[in-house]
């Protein structure tokens, strides 16, 4: 999985999962796929920040629905 630097990419965190999805692009705004970080529920401390500790299992679904584990 390349990940093009400067590329766009959206982040969606779900409070209460264990895990956080972001929808990756090419620098020219191409989806390229996304990419799930397996993670602890996000705890907001307060309306600004917010904490979780990243479980080092990642996982990203390619335009052609191939899934890969990335950190195993």
């Amino acid at each position: 999985v390349v990940l093009d630097t400067g590329a766009p990419a959206v982040w969606f965190t779900f409070p209460g999962a264990w895990h956080d999805i972001g929808r990756f692009h090419t620098r020219s705004g191409t989806y390229t796929g996304a990419y799930a970080n397996i993670l602890t529920p996000v705890q907001f401390l307060d309306e600004r920040t917010w904490e979780t500790t990243d479980l080092f299992l990642d996982v990203f679904v390619g335009l052609d629905g191939t899934v890969h584990l990335l950190d195993e």
